[in-house]
């Protein structure tokens, strides 16, 4: 009948919360139980929040930094082709392939002075973690009237709640 009982001295310690304690920790004492759980609470929220910033190394560093990385892996003047294939390679996803032609300097829905280059352009997924807010890092590659790569722009956007 002991054991019965534990559970519920535990269940109103805690103001109407019904979670099953230990009996190690009703042992302790209802603050020391009390502190106990609030500290794995606050631990698991921190791994939580650590493991949904860890992105791979190709986006670390923010918008810029995966700018350069993306111009080393697919340098200006590079074919539509090219990076088709690339993107295929590292399982990037085609969010929307515009062959539109837009005027070069037409300023794109990026914003932060990304413009089109006066021919066709691809918009990838290049990368998306976190397990709680999903980080997508979206790239649209701007190509001139020869197809050669012109620019491609860059930015992070995190899903909320």
């Amino acid at each position: 009948m002991k054991d019965a009982v534990l559970p519920t001295i535990a269940a109103r310690a805690f103001s109407n919360d019904f979670r099953i304690i230990p009996k190690a920790d009703i042992a302790l004492g209802t603050e020391v139980a009390r502190l106990r759980y609030m500290s794995r609470t606050l631990t698991m929220l921190v791994f939580l929040l650590l493991l949904n910033s860890c992105g791979p190394p190709l986006v670390w560093g923010g918008d810029a930094k995966t700018k350069e990385r993306l111009l080393e892996v697919l340098p200006l003047g590079s074919s539509v082709d090219q990076l088709e294939t690339e993107a295929n390679a590292r399982s990037w996803r085609l969010l929307f392939a515009d062959d539109r032609v837009f005027e070069a300097g037409t300023e794109h829905y990026f914003g932060n002075g990304c413009r089109f280059q006066g021919g066709v352009s691809r918009d990838f997924i290049v990368a998306e973690y976190g397990p709680v807010f999903t980080t997508s890092v979206e790239s649209v590659w701007m190509f001139d009237e020869d197809g050669k790569l012109g620019d491609v722009c860059v930015r992070s956007t995190t899903d909320a709640l």
